[in-house]
């Protein structure tokens, strides 16, 4: 739901829309509250103004926190794939595809991909600059 619409059903009067995230469902309320404070002549012109950019400065705030929150959840999700696939299978491939997880690597990190040298049959390991 946008801010507009949020507004919207804050002003008049309206209960707490379903299906809103926790920084929405405080806006609302706040605006809401604001919205009869106003009308009651509780508050200014002036102060409600001063209010409602306040209320939506921690809005936007508490909206920012809440996706880091959930994009870290998510990493933290794909880095725990990463790592068992190591412990099961504990080989470079494996060791890469953890690295590239934990920092948010693209697939392509290397500039060529992992071959055995011919000679020794050890492994090249070559990295992005």
């Amino acid at each position: 739901m946008t801010v507009e619409e949020l507004d919207r059903h804050a002003y008049k009067g309206e209960e707490i829309p379903g299906g809103l995230r926790l920084p929405e469902i405080q806006y609302f309320l706040s605006m809401r509250s604001l919205y009869r404070e106003y009308r009651r002549k509780d508050v200014s012109k002036e102060q409600s103004a001063r209010e409602k950019t306040a209320i939506m400065r921690e809005f936007e705030k508490g909206m920012a926190h809440e996706e880091y929150c959930i994009k870290t959840e998510q990493l933290w999700g794909r880095i725990s794939i990463a790592a068992t696939d190591y412990v099961k299978n504990p080989c470079l491939i494996t060791a890469d595809n953890l690295y590239r997880t934990i920092f948010s690597l693209p697939e392509s990190f290397r500039k060529k991909p992992i071959q055995p040298l011919p000679d020794e049959g050890e492994w090249e390991y070559v990295l992005v600059e």
